[in-house]
């Protein structure tokens, strides 16, 4: 999951607006609503986090194939409603640069009810915010890993130096359309017999 977070971010760098704002305010901005969900997920439950979600949303979690926001509702609460609890805590964001969209990750803690070992198990998670009309963030995308074969990396650190950063200028005039390109060149590179190695040495940010 760790390498879906980052080539995520990286690719979210090339979507740029022509119109830079300051991309330090709006990470400080959406970090607080990141850690302001998990605060209020911890107090009041699941169904909160759900609240959250755009109506197009994905969301992806162990057990259960990538889900629209109506469909992941029944399945997310069986897993992380009560007694089963989830926590979260966002050490890095990356925003583009016209201040509508990022992501956030960082890593959770986790402990099944079903699982008889009672077990705590820490993760790692991304999530992708939209700004809305209303000037809150929405989540369009959400990834969890909360049951890994072994304890991520860092888990327990306050940064994450190896993430990539938010674009600070904007080139191109359609870089949708540019990220779309490069998107489909990277799965083309990806899917020659070397396999996707060579595709990632390729595409991958100078801080990836």
């Amino acid at each position: 999951m760790l390498i879906s977070v980052l080539a995520l971010l990286s690719s979210l760098n090339a979507v740029s607006a022509a119109t830079p704002v300051d991309s330090v305010a709006t990470k400080a901005t959406l970090m607080a609503a990141d850690q302001d969900l998990s605060d209020r997920v911890q107090k009041d439950g699941p169904k909160v986090f759900l609240t959250a979600l755009d109506n197009s949303a994905s969301v992806l979690f162990p057990g259960q194939p990538i889900l629209g926001a109506r469909a992941a509702a029944k399945p997310f609460l069986a897993r992380y409603g009560a007694p089963s609890s989830f926590s979260w805590r966002p050490i890095h964001a990356v925003v583009s640069t016209d201040g509508r969209l990022g992501c956030t990750t960082g890593f959770s803690r986790f402990k099944n009810a079903a699982d008889t070992s009672h077990a705590e198990r820490k993760g790692i998670y991304i999530t992708c915010w939209r700004l809305g009309g209303d000037r809150k963030w929405h989540i369009v995308g959400h990834q969890r890993n909360d049951s890994p074969g072994r304890v991520p990396a860092l888990a327990d650190s306050a940064t994450m130096s190896f993430a990539p950063h938010s674009a600070t200028v904007s080139s191109g005039k359609n870089q949708l359309r540019a990220a779309q390109d490069a998107d489909a060149a990277f799965a083309r590179l990806g899917s020659l017999p070397d396999g996707p190695g060579p595709a990632f040495v390729h595409y991958a940010a100078t801080d990836a």
